[in-house]
Protein backbone atom coordinates (compact mmCIF):
# COMPACT_ATOMS: atom_id res chain seq x y z
CA UNK A 1 0.00 0.00 0.00
CA UNK A 2 2.98 2.36 0.01
CA UNK A 3 3.40 5.01 -2.70
CA UNK A 4 5.53 3.95 -5.68
CA UNK A 5 8.11 6.74 -5.79
CA UNK A 6 9.62 5.39 -9.01
CA UNK A 7 6.56 6.79 -10.79
CA UNK A 8 7.21 10.52 -10.89
CA UNK A 9 7.97 10.61 -7.19
CA UNK A 10 4.68 8.87 -6.42
CA UNK A 11 2.30 11.56 -7.69
CA UNK A 12 2.15 13.11 -11.17
CA UNK A 13 0.11 16.16 -12.21
CA UNK A 14 -0.40 17.42 -15.75
CA UNK A 15 -1.68 20.84 -16.76
CA UNK A 16 -3.21 21.71 -20.13
CA UNK A 17 -3.67 25.48 -19.99
CA UNK A 18 -3.53 26.56 -16.37
CA UNK A 19 -7.24 26.05 -15.79
CA UNK A 20 -9.41 23.22 -14.46
CA UNK A 21 -8.28 19.72 -15.51
CA UNK A 22 -9.81 16.51 -14.16
CA UNK A 23 -9.02 12.80 -14.42
CA UNK A 24 -11.76 10.15 -14.33
CA UNK A 25 -10.35 6.92 -15.75
CA UNK A 26 -7.06 5.02 -16.07
CA UNK A 27 -6.02 2.18 -18.36
CA UNK A 28 -2.71 0.32 -18.58
CA UNK A 29 -1.37 -0.62 -22.00
CA UNK A 30 0.38 -3.90 -22.67
CA UNK A 31 3.77 -2.11 -22.59
CA UNK A 32 3.05 -0.67 -19.13
CA UNK A 33 2.29 2.87 -20.28
CA UNK A 34 -0.62 4.57 -18.51
CA UNK A 35 -3.54 6.27 -20.20
CA UNK A 36 -5.56 8.78 -18.18
CA UNK A 37 -8.84 10.22 -19.46
CA UNK A 38 -10.85 13.17 -18.17
CA UNK A 39 -11.38 16.76 -19.18
CA UNK A 40 -9.43 19.97 -19.67
CA UNK A 41 -10.50 23.59 -20.01
CA UNK A 42 -8.70 25.20 -22.95
CA UNK A 43 -9.55 28.73 -24.16
CA UNK A 44 -12.47 28.71 -21.72
CA UNK A 45 -14.03 25.56 -23.20
CA UNK A 46 -14.21 22.21 -21.41
CA UNK A 47 -13.21 19.29 -23.64
CA UNK A 48 -12.57 15.56 -23.27
CA UNK A 49 -8.86 14.92 -22.81
CA UNK A 50 -6.43 11.98 -22.67
CA UNK A 51 -2.85 11.89 -21.35
CA UNK A 52 -0.31 9.07 -21.71
CA UNK A 53 2.56 8.48 -19.29
CA UNK A 54 5.67 6.36 -19.50
CA UNK A 55 6.25 3.79 -16.77
CA UNK A 56 8.39 6.31 -14.85
CA UNK A 57 5.61 8.94 -14.83
CA UNK A 58 7.00 11.15 -17.60
CA UNK A 59 4.69 12.30 -20.38
CA UNK A 60 4.96 10.07 -23.46
CA UNK A 61 5.87 12.61 -26.14
CA UNK A 62 5.13 10.07 -28.91
CA UNK A 63 1.43 10.41 -28.05
CA UNK A 64 -0.68 13.33 -29.23
CA UNK A 65 0.85 16.74 -28.57
CA UNK A 66 3.72 16.07 -26.18
CA UNK A 67 1.78 13.32 -24.40
CA UNK A 68 -1.54 15.17 -24.25
CA UNK A 69 -4.54 14.86 -26.55
CA UNK A 70 -7.76 16.90 -26.66
CA UNK A 71 -10.72 14.92 -28.02
CA UNK A 72 -13.48 16.31 -30.22
CA UNK A 73 -16.87 14.66 -29.68
CA UNK A 74 -20.27 15.94 -30.90
CA UNK A 75 -21.74 16.78 -27.47
CA UNK A 76 -19.47 15.36 -24.76
CA UNK A 77 -17.42 17.74 -22.59
CA UNK A 78 -15.68 15.03 -20.56
CA UNK A 79 -14.06 11.64 -21.15
CA UNK A 80 -15.59 9.19 -18.67
CA UNK A 81 -13.48 6.20 -19.67
CA UNK A 82 -10.47 4.98 -21.61
CA UNK A 83 -9.57 1.45 -22.67
CA UNK A 84 -7.26 -0.46 -24.97
CA UNK A 85 -8.36 -3.01 -27.57
CA UNK A 86 -6.31 -6.09 -28.40
CA UNK A 87 -4.98 -4.29 -31.50
CA UNK A 88 -3.43 -1.59 -29.29
CA UNK A 89 -5.94 1.02 -30.42
CA UNK A 90 -7.35 3.31 -27.75
CA UNK A 91 -11.08 3.74 -27.15
CA UNK A 92 -12.34 6.84 -25.32
CA UNK A 93 -15.85 7.24 -23.89
CA UNK A 94 -17.48 10.66 -23.77
CA UNK A 95 -20.01 11.53 -21.10
CA UNK A 96 -22.88 11.54 -23.62
CA UNK A 97 -22.62 7.90 -24.80
CA UNK A 98 -20.15 8.83 -27.53
CA UNK A 99 -17.08 6.78 -28.39
CA UNK A 100 -13.99 7.69 -30.34
CA UNK A 101 -10.95 5.59 -31.21
CA UNK A 102 -7.35 6.71 -31.42
CA UNK A 103 -4.37 5.09 -33.05
CA UNK A 104 -1.44 4.23 -30.80
CA UNK A 105 0.17 7.62 -31.52
CA UNK A 106 -3.00 9.47 -30.47
CA UNK A 107 -4.21 10.33 -33.97
CA UNK A 108 -7.88 9.78 -34.81
CA UNK A 109 -8.74 6.36 -36.25
CA UNK A 110 -11.22 7.32 -38.96
CA UNK A 111 -12.01 3.66 -39.74
CA UNK A 112 -13.96 3.46 -36.46
CA UNK A 113 -17.70 4.16 -36.58
CA UNK A 114 -18.50 7.30 -38.52
CA UNK A 115 -15.14 8.94 -39.28
CA UNK A 116 -13.75 7.94 -35.90
CA UNK A 117 -16.83 8.38 -33.70
CA UNK A 118 -19.68 6.10 -32.62
CA UNK A 119 -22.83 7.54 -31.03
CA UNK A 120 -25.58 5.49 -29.39
CA UNK A 121 -29.08 6.55 -30.51
CA UNK A 122 -31.58 8.18 -28.18
CA UNK A 123 -31.48 10.82 -25.49
CA UNK A 124 -29.01 10.19 -22.67
CA UNK A 125 -28.21 12.06 -19.50
CA UNK A 126 -24.75 10.72 -18.84
CA UNK A 127 -22.55 7.72 -19.45
CA UNK A 128 -21.38 6.02 -16.27
CA UNK A 129 -18.50 3.88 -17.46
CA UNK A 130 -17.55 1.30 -20.06
CA UNK A 131 -15.63 -1.93 -20.53
CA UNK A 132 -13.64 -3.23 -23.50
CA UNK A 133 -14.68 -6.86 -23.95
CA UNK A 134 -12.57 -9.82 -25.04
CA UNK A 135 -13.81 -9.52 -28.64
CA UNK A 136 -12.90 -5.79 -28.61
CA UNK A 137 -16.56 -4.80 -28.48
CA UNK A 138 -17.38 -2.05 -26.00
CA UNK A 139 -20.03 -2.18 -23.28
CA UNK A 140 -21.36 1.20 -22.07
CA UNK A 141 -23.64 1.81 -19.09
CA UNK A 142 -25.34 5.01 -18.02
CA UNK A 143 -28.68 6.80 -17.84
CA UNK A 144 -31.31 7.47 -20.50
CA UNK A 145 -33.93 10.20 -20.14
CA UNK A 146 -37.60 9.40 -20.66
CA UNK A 147 -40.70 11.50 -20.48
CA UNK A 148 -42.10 13.19 -17.37
CA UNK A 149 -38.61 13.75 -15.90
CA UNK A 150 -38.08 10.00 -15.58
CA UNK A 151 -35.05 7.98 -16.58
CA UNK A 152 -33.89 4.39 -16.98
CA UNK A 153 -30.64 2.47 -16.81
CA UNK A 154 -29.15 2.26 -20.30
CA UNK A 155 -26.67 -0.34 -21.56
CA UNK A 156 -25.19 -0.13 -25.07
CA UNK A 157 -23.01 -2.65 -26.90
CA UNK A 158 -20.77 -1.32 -29.67
CA UNK A 159 -18.92 -3.72 -31.97
CA UNK A 160 -15.16 -3.53 -32.41
CA UNK A 161 -15.53 -1.51 -35.63
CA UNK A 162 -17.73 1.14 -34.01
CA UNK A 163 -21.11 -0.12 -35.25
CA UNK A 164 -23.88 -0.72 -32.73
CA UNK A 165 -24.54 -4.43 -32.09
CA UNK A 166 -28.03 -4.79 -33.55
CA UNK A 167 -28.32 -8.29 -32.05
CA UNK A 168 -28.20 -6.71 -28.60
CA UNK A 169 -31.65 -5.67 -27.35
CA UNK A 170 -33.17 -2.92 -29.52
CA UNK A 171 -30.68 -1.39 -31.97
CA UNK A 172 -27.76 -2.07 -29.66
CA UNK A 173 -29.17 -0.33 -26.57
CA UNK A 174 -30.99 -2.01 -23.68
CA UNK A 175 -33.09 -0.20 -21.07
CA UNK A 176 -33.60 -1.44 -17.52
CA UNK A 177 -36.64 0.03 -15.82
CA UNK A 178 -37.00 -0.24 -12.07
CA UNK A 179 -40.11 1.06 -10.22
CA UNK A 180 -38.92 4.53 -9.23
CA UNK A 181 -38.89 8.10 -10.47
CA UNK A 182 -35.29 8.13 -11.59
CA UNK A 183 -33.03 5.17 -12.46
CA UNK A 184 -29.39 5.28 -13.50
CA UNK A 185 -26.53 2.92 -14.34
CA UNK A 186 -23.02 3.39 -12.96
CA UNK A 187 -21.07 0.23 -13.77
CA UNK A 188 -21.33 -2.99 -15.79
CA UNK A 189 -19.25 -6.06 -16.49
CA UNK A 190 -19.57 -9.05 -18.78
CA UNK A 191 -19.63 -12.54 -17.25
CA UNK A 192 -17.84 -15.52 -18.75
CA UNK A 193 -21.12 -16.80 -20.26
CA UNK A 194 -21.78 -13.49 -22.01
CA UNK A 195 -24.40 -12.28 -19.51
CA UNK A 196 -23.99 -8.71 -18.27
CA UNK A 197 -24.10 -7.53 -14.66
CA UNK A 198 -25.21 -3.93 -14.18
CA UNK A 199 -24.99 -1.81 -11.02
CA UNK A 200 -26.84 1.44 -10.46
CA UNK A 201 -29.63 3.06 -8.51
CA UNK A 202 -33.33 3.77 -8.41
CA UNK A 203 -34.70 6.88 -6.73
CA UNK A 204 -37.57 6.91 -4.27
CA UNK A 205 -38.00 10.64 -4.81
CA UNK A 206 -36.52 13.30 -7.09
CA UNK A 207 -35.90 15.87 -4.36
CA UNK A 208 -32.57 16.65 -2.70
CA UNK A 209 -31.12 14.95 -0.79
CA UNK A 210 -32.02 11.92 -2.90
CA UNK A 211 -33.46 8.69 -1.58
CA UNK A 212 -31.78 6.09 -3.77
CA UNK A 213 -31.73 2.31 -3.49
CA UNK A 214 -28.98 0.10 -4.88
CA UNK A 215 -29.85 -1.75 -8.09
CA UNK A 216 -28.17 -4.90 -9.41
CA UNK A 217 -29.41 -6.32 -12.70
CA UNK A 218 -28.38 -9.05 -15.09
CA UNK A 219 -28.97 -9.07 -18.83
CA UNK A 220 -28.70 -12.13 -21.03
CA UNK A 221 -26.17 -11.93 -23.90
CA UNK A 222 -28.99 -10.72 -26.16
CA UNK A 223 -29.62 -7.73 -23.91
CA UNK A 224 -32.91 -8.88 -22.38
CA UNK A 225 -33.36 -9.23 -18.59
CA UNK A 226 -32.39 -12.63 -17.17
CA UNK A 227 -35.62 -14.01 -15.59
CA UNK A 228 -33.65 -16.38 -13.34
CA UNK A 229 -31.92 -13.47 -11.60
CA UNK A 230 -33.67 -11.64 -8.78
CA UNK A 231 -37.15 -10.50 -9.74
CA UNK A 232 -37.38 -10.49 -13.53
CA UNK A 233 -33.67 -9.80 -13.83
CA UNK A 234 -33.34 -7.07 -11.20
CA UNK A 235 -32.52 -6.78 -7.49
CA UNK A 236 -33.08 -3.62 -5.45
CA UNK A 237 -31.57 -3.13 -2.01
CA UNK A 238 -32.15 -0.18 0.37
CA UNK A 239 -28.80 -0.12 2.18
CA UNK A 240 -29.76 2.81 4.41
CA UNK A 241 -32.64 5.21 4.94
CA UNK A 242 -31.33 7.74 2.44
CA UNK A 243 -28.91 7.74 -0.49
CA UNK A 244 -27.52 4.44 -1.83
CA UNK A 245 -26.29 3.50 -5.28
CA UNK A 246 -24.48 0.54 -6.79
CA UNK A 247 -21.31 2.19 -8.08
CA UNK A 248 -19.02 -0.73 -8.94
CA UNK A 249 -19.69 -4.41 -9.65
CA UNK A 250 -17.33 -7.40 -9.66
CA UNK A 251 -17.96 -11.12 -10.06
CA UNK A 252 -15.77 -13.48 -8.04
CA UNK A 253 -14.40 -16.76 -9.34
CA UNK A 254 -17.06 -18.73 -7.43
CA UNK A 255 -19.87 -16.80 -9.12
CA UNK A 256 -20.76 -14.55 -6.21
CA UNK A 257 -21.16 -10.86 -6.97
CA UNK A 258 -19.77 -7.83 -5.14
CA UNK A 259 -21.41 -4.41 -5.44
CA UNK A 260 -19.82 -1.35 -3.83
CA UNK A 261 -22.02 1.56 -2.89
CA UNK A 262 -21.99 5.32 -3.13
CA UNK A 263 -23.72 7.24 -0.37
CA UNK A 264 -23.70 10.94 0.36
CA UNK A 265 -24.89 10.47 3.94
CA UNK A 266 -24.79 6.87 5.11
CA UNK A 267 -21.96 4.36 5.56
CA UNK A 268 -20.14 3.07 2.51
CA UNK A 269 -20.43 -0.66 2.07
CA UNK A 270 -19.86 -3.62 -0.21
CA UNK A 271 -22.79 -5.97 -0.66
CA UNK A 272 -22.21 -9.58 -1.68
CA UNK A 273 -24.87 -11.44 -3.63
CA UNK A 274 -25.37 -15.08 -4.56
CA UNK A 275 -25.06 -15.84 -8.31
CA UNK A 276 -28.87 -15.84 -8.55
CA UNK A 277 -29.16 -12.33 -7.06
CA UNK A 278 -30.04 -13.21 -3.46
CA UNK A 279 -28.29 -11.07 -0.86
CA UNK A 280 -25.47 -12.90 0.91
CA UNK A 281 -23.89 -10.34 3.25
CA UNK A 282 -23.04 -6.65 3.62
CA UNK A 283 -19.65 -5.32 4.74
CA UNK A 284 -19.28 -1.72 5.88
CA UNK A 285 -16.02 -0.28 4.51
CA UNK A 286 -16.12 3.36 5.63
CA UNK A 287 -18.33 5.63 7.71
CA UNK A 288 -16.64 8.99 7.17
CA UNK A 289 -14.51 10.85 4.65
CA UNK A 290 -15.24 8.83 1.52
CA UNK A 291 -18.62 9.21 -0.18
CA UNK A 292 -18.35 6.57 -2.85
CA UNK A 293 -16.49 3.78 -4.58
CA UNK A 294 -15.28 4.19 -8.14
CA UNK A 295 -13.81 0.76 -8.82
CA UNK A 296 -13.49 -2.83 -7.60
CA UNK A 297 -10.73 -5.12 -8.87
CA UNK A 298 -9.46 -8.55 -7.83
CA UNK A 299 -5.77 -9.39 -7.79
CA UNK A 300 -4.11 -12.71 -8.65
CA UNK A 301 -4.31 -13.81 -5.02
CA UNK A 302 -8.07 -13.33 -4.91
CA UNK A 303 -7.98 -10.17 -2.82
CA UNK A 304 -10.43 -7.41 -3.70
CA UNK A 305 -9.22 -3.80 -3.87
CA UNK A 306 -11.71 -0.94 -3.76
CA UNK A 307 -10.99 2.72 -4.51
CA UNK A 308 -13.07 5.09 -2.35
CA UNK A 309 -13.28 8.83 -2.93
CA UNK A 310 -14.94 11.90 -1.45
CA UNK A 311 -17.47 14.06 -3.23
CA UNK A 312 -14.99 16.87 -3.89
CA UNK A 313 -12.49 14.45 -5.48
CA UNK A 314 -9.71 15.91 -3.35
CA UNK A 315 -8.71 12.68 -1.67
CA UNK A 316 -9.66 9.09 -1.19
CA UNK A 317 -9.09 5.75 0.45
CA UNK A 318 -7.98 2.36 -0.79
CA UNK A 319 -9.35 -0.72 0.93
CA UNK A 320 -8.32 -4.33 0.39
CA UNK A 321 -10.51 -7.28 1.29
CA UNK A 322 -9.86 -10.99 1.37
CA UNK A 323 -12.51 -12.45 -0.91
CA UNK A 324 -14.41 -15.58 0.05
CA UNK A 325 -13.89 -17.44 -3.19
CA UNK A 326 -14.83 -20.84 -1.82
CA UNK A 327 -16.73 -22.79 -4.49
CA UNK A 328 -20.34 -23.89 -4.29
CA UNK A 329 -20.14 -27.47 -2.98
CA UNK A 330 -23.60 -27.97 -1.46
CA UNK A 331 -26.10 -30.40 -2.92
CA UNK A 332 -29.63 -31.71 -2.45
CA UNK A 333 -31.24 -34.88 -3.72
CA UNK A 334 -34.17 -37.21 -3.32
CA UNK A 335 -36.57 -39.66 -4.93
CA UNK A 336 -39.68 -39.03 -7.01
CA UNK A 337 -42.48 -41.60 -7.07
CA UNK A 338 -46.21 -41.90 -7.72
CA UNK A 339 -47.64 -41.33 -4.22
CA UNK A 340 -50.95 -43.12 -4.83
CA UNK A 341 -52.20 -42.88 -1.26
CA UNK A 342 -50.91 -39.32 -0.77
CA UNK A 343 -49.22 -40.02 2.55
CA UNK A 344 -45.80 -38.65 1.56
CA UNK A 345 -44.14 -42.01 2.17
CA UNK A 346 -43.27 -44.46 -0.60
CA UNK A 347 -44.81 -47.90 -0.34
CA UNK A 348 -43.47 -50.93 -2.15
CA UNK A 349 -46.30 -50.90 -4.71
CA UNK A 350 -45.87 -47.21 -5.58
CA UNK A 351 -43.85 -46.89 -8.82
CA UNK A 352 -40.81 -44.68 -9.24
CA UNK A 353 -41.01 -41.84 -11.74
CA UNK A 354 -38.14 -41.85 -14.25
CA UNK A 355 -37.16 -38.87 -16.41
CA UNK A 356 -38.86 -36.15 -14.37
CA UNK A 357 -37.21 -32.72 -14.19
CA UNK A 358 -36.52 -31.22 -10.77
CA UNK A 359 -35.36 -27.61 -10.69
CA UNK A 360 -34.37 -24.88 -8.26
CA UNK A 361 -36.91 -22.08 -8.65
CA UNK A 362 -34.50 -19.24 -7.95
CA UNK A 363 -36.95 -16.42 -8.65
CA UNK A 364 -39.98 -18.28 -7.23
CA UNK A 365 -42.09 -17.72 -10.33
CA UNK A 366 -43.16 -21.36 -10.61
CA UNK A 367 -41.44 -21.84 -13.98
CA UNK A 368 -38.15 -23.31 -15.14
CA UNK A 369 -36.12 -20.37 -16.43
CA UNK A 370 -32.74 -20.33 -18.19
CA UNK A 371 -29.77 -20.73 -15.82
CA UNK A 372 -31.88 -22.28 -13.03
CA UNK A 373 -30.23 -25.52 -11.79
CA UNK A 374 -32.07 -28.64 -12.88
CA UNK A 375 -31.72 -32.42 -12.77
CA UNK A 376 -33.53 -35.43 -14.24
CA UNK A 377 -34.55 -38.46 -12.21
CA UNK A 378 -32.64 -41.63 -13.12
CA UNK A 379 -33.90 -45.21 -13.51
CA UNK A 380 -34.39 -45.37 -9.74
CA UNK A 381 -36.33 -42.10 -9.58
CA UNK A 382 -33.38 -40.38 -7.91
CA UNK A 383 -32.25 -36.84 -8.62
CA UNK A 384 -29.31 -34.82 -7.34
CA UNK A 385 -28.62 -31.09 -7.64
CA UNK A 386 -25.08 -29.95 -6.88
CA UNK A 387 -22.90 -26.83 -6.95
CA UNK A 388 -25.14 -24.93 -4.55
CA UNK A 389 -24.11 -22.28 -2.04
CA UNK A 390 -25.42 -22.44 1.54
CA UNK A 391 -28.96 -21.09 1.82
CA UNK A 392 -32.65 -21.86 1.38
CA UNK A 393 -33.94 -23.03 -2.00
CA UNK A 394 -37.35 -23.74 -3.54
CA UNK A 395 -37.51 -27.06 -5.43
CA UNK A 396 -40.18 -27.80 -8.02
CA UNK A 397 -40.96 -30.66 -10.38
CA UNK A 398 -42.13 -30.28 -13.96
CA UNK A 399 -45.35 -32.28 -13.89
CA UNK A 400 -48.56 -32.57 -15.85
CA UNK A 401 -51.34 -30.09 -15.17
CA UNK A 402 -53.37 -31.18 -12.17
CA UNK A 403 -50.58 -33.20 -10.59
CA UNK A 404 -49.98 -32.32 -6.94
CA UNK A 405 -46.72 -32.74 -5.03
CA UNK A 406 -47.77 -34.50 -1.83
CA UNK A 407 -44.51 -33.76 0.01
CA UNK A 408 -44.64 -30.04 -0.75
CA UNK A 409 -44.53 -27.58 2.13
CA UNK A 410 -45.41 -24.48 0.08
CA UNK A 411 -47.57 -23.97 -3.01
CA UNK A 412 -46.82 -27.32 -4.70
CA UNK A 413 -43.08 -26.89 -4.04
CA UNK A 414 -40.58 -27.90 -1.37
CA UNK A 415 -38.26 -25.66 0.64
CA UNK A 416 -34.81 -27.12 1.27
CA UNK A 417 -31.82 -25.75 3.16
CA UNK A 418 -28.24 -26.25 2.03
CA UNK A 419 -25.77 -25.97 4.90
Amino acid sequence: GSVDNSFGGGVVTTDFQGSSDRAYSVAIQGDGKLLVAGSAVVDGVQQPAVVRYLTNGDLDTSFGDGGKRLIELPTSAEAEGVGVQSTGKIVVLGNRFELTRLNEDGSLDESFGNAGTAVAPGSFLRAGTFEVLLDDAVLIVGTRFGGNSSSSIAVARVLADGDLDTNFSSNGVASINVPGEFDGGLDATEQSDGAILVAGFTSRRSLFPPENDLVLARLMPTGIPDPSFGLNGTVTLPMSAEDDAGAAVLQLANGKILVATNSATGPKAIARFQPDGRLDTVLETSSSGATGTSQLVQDEQGRVVGLLYNGLQTGGQVVRLVADDSPATGEVGGTVWHDRDGDGTRSADEPLIVGSTIFVDLNANGELDPNEPQATTDENGIYRLGNLFPGDYVLRILAEVGVTTTTADLDNASMVTVA
